[in-house]
């Protein structure tokens, strides 16, 4: 038999407002009892509706995405896929792989970058190359340059070789310069030239004569006949074929004529330009060996003039010459000197030598030495700064003045009467840098401490170090006159610290006053 549990509820309807009413729950099912009951039917198949599209939509987004099964199957997993941008058509789209999980990638624009990439390179080592062969090009000019200045300096050592002191060495024969055009050379082409202008007049006179015979010919010929006068006796004076033949051939043998002699003419023509330019360069070479003669005449003229002044030269050279010997003379003189001087030299080293000692040579008789000299100053004087060599001073009996070590000391207040150290700390500090031992002495008011160590420090505002305990200040109880104990403290301290402190390890504050004394 099915339990049952009633449980109450609120109605809150307007046509039930207030009424409660009742709940059951039949194996854990929700039954209504009232007017309702199809009203929540209603809302729970509206809420089934829903969860199943809710679950349909799950099932949509669930599913495999390993690699052995295809998008869509397999159990409940849920999967997200990942989408690109489709740019060209607006719209996302999902990323293709391969069977390994690869991404697939269009290599048509790689490819194009590759080829974009290769014709690069190709354009690059077509430049490179034109660069080699350009390079190329600018060692054979180099070459070519180098073998200039080859040829340069050849040049330069001929003229080198046929110049001497800045002039032309010019070998004049006894029998006269020659291979010079001469006056009456140049005569001579002036003559044939003029000969060429009369030969020209007169072809051209001849060639006036040959024009006007064709002018009279043309005047009386016309369209290829004879201009006749026909009397009143009778016609009378035609020409006949023979005639006109015969005419023809002689105007042929005319124009033969005109026309060798226009050939005749151009060669006299090209005649005389290459005459005009034979006499320009005859006039170049005169004017050329006119230079040349002149040149001549200037380098003979300098040297003579350099002969002259090397005359002057050699005189001056042989009264030099004369000094130079008289000079060597006096020279031998001095070097005789000289020998003598450095043999002197030479035993007054020998003599140092046997005076100068190694360190640590043993003493032997007969050892030569230098007697030490001192200054006498009855009262002493600094003869100099720090680190300057200076003589020994002497008093006005003869004794040598010198320092003991007790003489150089000071003596002084370290801690004033009274000072009170307190506990666990360092007192003043004592400058004792100028020093090698130092002795402290004083007392302590309470006699509660029996050593008091030492620290020192090579700077004054350094750290402090404790020194061994060899060195602290050790108690000495003394009863003075039955009145009671004072306690002295005491402490000598050898190769000691530039500067010195006190250190108070006793736990409590105590009164003490120390002097010191300082040796060096």
């Amino acid at each position: 038999m099915s339990q049952k549990r009633i449980i109450h509820a609120k109605d809150t309807s307007s046509s039930h407002l207030n009424q409660y009413r009742d709940l059951e729950l039949d194996n854990g099912s929700l039954k209504v009892k009232g007017s309702f009951d199809s009203d929540i039917n209603d809302s729970l198949n509206n809420i089934e509706t829903e969860l199943q599209s809710v679950d349909n939509r799950l099932d949509q987004c669930i599913g495999h995405t390993n690699n052995t099964t295809a998008v869509g199957e397999g159990s409940n997993q849920l999967r997200v896929v990942p989408l690109g941008y489709d740019r060209t058509n607006g719209v996302a789209r999902s990323l293709l792989v391969d069977a390994n999980g690869k991404l697939e990638v269009n290599n048509s624009d790689i490819e194009l970058n590759t080829d974009g990439l290769e014709t690069l390179i190709g354009a690059t080592n077509t430049t490179l190359g034109l660069a080699e062969a350009h390079l190329g090009t600018i060692d054979t000019n180099i070459g070519n340059a180098e073998a200039h200045l080859g040829n340069i300096d050849t040049g330069v050592d001929v003229l080198e070789a046929c110049c001497g002191s800045n002039k032309v060495n010019v070998n004049i024969s006894s029998g006269g310069i020659t291979g010079f055009a001469t006056e009456t050379t140049l005569g001579n082409a002036e003559a044939h030239l003029g000969t060429i202008d009369t030969n020209i007049g007169n072809a051209e006179a001849h060639l006036g004569n040959i024009d006007t015979g064709v002018d009279v010919l043309e005047a009386c010929c016309g369209s290829n006949k004879v201009n006749v006068n026909i009397s009143s006796g009778g016609i009378t004076g035609f020409a006949t074929e023979t005639t006109l033949n015969n005419a023809e051939v002689h105007l042929g043998t005319i124009d033969t004529n005109i026309a060798n002699a226009e050939a005749h003419l151009g060669t006299i023509d090209t005649n005389i330009a290459n005459a005009e330019a034979h006499l320009g360069n005859i006039d170049t070479y005169q004017s050329t060996i006119v230079g040349h003669l002149d040149g001549v005449e200037t380098l003979i003229t300098s040297t003579n003039s350099k002969i002259d002044t090397f005359d002057a030269v050699l005189d001056a050279s042989l009264v030099k010459q004369t000094n130079i010997e008289t000079k060597l003379g006096e020279i031998d003189s001095v070097l005789d000197n000289i020998k003598v001087d450095t043999e002197a030299i030479e035993t007054a080293v020998e003599t140092l030598d046997d005076i100068v000692l190694s360190e640590d040579t043993a003493h032997n008789t007969g050892d030569k030495g230098v007697m030490t000299l001192a200054v006498r100053q009855s009262t002493q004087a600094d003869f100099g700064a720090d680190g300057d060599y200076v003589p020994l001073s002497i008093n006005d009996d003869g004794e040598l003045r010198v320092t003991s070590g007790s003489s150089s000391s000071t003596t002084g207040e370290f801690l004033a009467t009274g000072t009170t150290l307190s506990s666990y700390s360092l007192s003043a500090v004592l400058d004792v840098s100028a020093y090698k031992n130092v002795r402290l002495m004083g007392k302590e008011s309470g006699g509660s401490v029996s050593s008091i160590p030492v620290y020192g420090s090579q700077t004054s505002g350094g750290t402090y170090y404790g020194l061994s305990n060899t060195d602290w200040l050790n108690q000495a109880s003394v009863n003075e006159s039955g009145s009671g104990s004072t306690f002295f403290m005491s402490a000598n301290i050898e190769n000691t610290p530039k500067f010195l402190k006190i250190f108070n390890n006793t736990g409590s504050s105590f009164t003490i006053e120390l002097d010191y004394v300082a040796h060096k």
